[in-house]
């Protein structure tokens, strides 16, 4: 019987552990992101779907430094400590349409953020 060779394990490229991203304050406090648990490998397509609301955008903004967790970890590369794109984890992009462009623009190819 043939067997097939086993596959590296992937590197972890994006992983979310127990992300919460909330709005608001008291009665009017909203959760986009409840407990959210996600990995990509590096090279792996992954589609994130779902209804208005379920908190794509929000996840993406993560993804893409635009915005940052409530509580929870985001690591990048399995580090948290790394700055991914040449942003601060620690501190949203400032809101400009240029750097906002310049951010999600690197979340998607392999260059940094200049």
């Amino acid at each position: 019987m043939l067997q097939r060779p086993l596959l590296p394990e992937r590197e972890t490229l994006i992983r979310f552990e127990h992300v919460w991203k909330s709005y608001g304050e008291g009665e009017a406090q909203v959760h986009a992101l409840a407990g959210v648990d996600l990995a990509i490998a590096r090279g792996e397509f992954v589609a994130i779907m779902g209804p208005s609301g379920s908190g794509k955008s929000t996840s993406m903004n993560i993804i893409g430094c635009l915005d940052t967790p409530s509580s929870g970890r985001y690591d990048f590369m399995g580090d948290p400590e790394v700055e991914p794109f040449g942003l601060p984890l620690h501190e949203p992009a400032a809101t400009t349409s240029a750097s906002a462009h310049a951010a999600t623009g690197s979340a998607f190819g392999s260059h940094r953020c200049e």
